[in-house]
């Protein structure tokens, strides 16, 4: 299910969508996976087994990670193969050697991606962006199909409550940082992207979806019991939120979602642990809704006060969409002849929505 899901995202990645992804980086991902994996069962569980679960994790890195330099159509290229090597044997490794019982603690593509993501940084590896461009008839059969199959796939799982408790805590949160007049800068925005236009972003990106449905609902790394899944989901959104406050870059703010699971899914043998008995819990209920009454209101204030402290970082100017008409008074007057003629590559005006217009009146405005 997962398998067919995402590799009809990747399909429609080549095809529609204009990925910055190569077949051959998606082949290497999978096969060094796939070349791990096998002698790690044979070793671990004494049989030789077909290598579906890495064949996942391959997949999943190769749709979340970049390698700058690469571009759409460059189907051989093996720009940045040691990025997706790194990914790929933390990855598969830390199924094995990061373990509580018999169960691994770690999701194993997020944890590759993360490690790689902070030890090489945006000059070498990039998540997939969050924004996919303006919609279209491709993009709406995507997200259609990650939804469709998310929604299949979690309620198949019984993990569908661990979805909405992180989505909905994600949506309040970015919400609350949003009115707060937090802002990220993104290759594809030419203006700092804020107010409602970052809160939609973040909660409608096909890359949330995929985390939320794909990701988070990893059965190996999810807790059992209801009441420890509903934690899970909430802390992964309440600590995505924290961390995406404090960043000002679409990079940050996409490593920040990323990093929240790895950080929760540390905590995910904790919170399997079993209770008090049944009517110590009764006697400590009152106490419980206030400890969580008083949590959620100091994360509120929490998430309201850290843009204002790591807005300075960001070069910008309140409202800083510029209204063409008015400065179009204030422009100097440029000989046609002195302006060059403006073209638009294929990917800019896909993904950043830059017409000849647009254009030209950048190139006017340069000189």
């Amino acid at each position: 299910h997962v398998a067919a899901v995402l590799l009809s995202v990747q399909v429609l990645g080549q095809t529609v969508l204009g990925f910055d992804l190569s077949i051959a980086q998606i082949l290497l991902t999978l096969g060094l996976c796939a070349a791990i994996d096998i002698p790690m069962t044979m070793w671990d569980e004494r049989r030789i087994a077909w290598p579906a679960s890495a064949l996942l994790t391959g997949n999943g890195i190769a749709l979340l990670l970049r390698t700058p330099g690469t571009e759409h159509g460059d189907w051989w290229s093996l720009n940045g193969w040691p990025m997706f090597m790194a990914a790929a044997f933390i990855a598969v490794l830390s199924k094995y050697a990061i373990r509580v019982g018999r169960r691994h603690v770690f999701n194993p593509s997020n944890l590759g991606l993360v490690i790689v993501f902070l030890v090489f940084g945006a000059a070498y590896a990039d998540p997939q962006e969050l924004w996919w461009g303006p919609w279209r008839p491709g993009l709406v059969a995507t997200v259609v199909l990650i939804v469709a199959g998310g929604v299949t796939l979690a309620l198949r799982m019984r993990l569908f409550d661990v979805v909405v408790a992180f989505w909905s805590t994600f949506a309040v949160g970015i919400a609350v940082v949003a009115l707060a007049g937090h802002a990220m800068v993104a290759r594809w925005s030419l203006v700092p992207v804020e107010g409602l236009e970052y809160w939609t972003i973040l909660i409608t990106s096909p890359e949330i979806i995929i985390f939320a449905f794909f990701m988070i609902t990893d059965p190996p790394t999810s807790p059992d019991s209801r009441n420890a899944r509903l934690a899970y989901g909430v802390g992964i959104g309440a600590l995505a939120a924290l961390l995406s406050a404090t960043q000002t870059t679409e990079f940050g703010t996409k490593v920040s979602l990323l990093a929240a699971l790895t950080v929760l899914c540390a905590f995910r043998p904790a919170l399997e642990r079993r209770g008090r008995p049944h009517i110590v819990q009764e006697r400590l209920a009152p106490r419980r809704a206030a400890l969580v009454g008083v949590t959620a209101v100091a994360w509120v204030a929490l998430l309201w006060v850290l843009p204002a402290l790591v807005e300075p970082t960001l070069a910008r100017t309140p409202g800083a969409a510029v209204d063409v008409a008015a400065a179009g008074d204030r422009r100097p007057d440029v000989a046609s002849a002195e302006v060059p003629e403006a073209t638009v590559r294929d990917n800019v005006a896909r993904e950043a929505a830059v017409d000849t217009d647009l254009a030209d009146t950048i190139a006017q405005d340069t000189l």
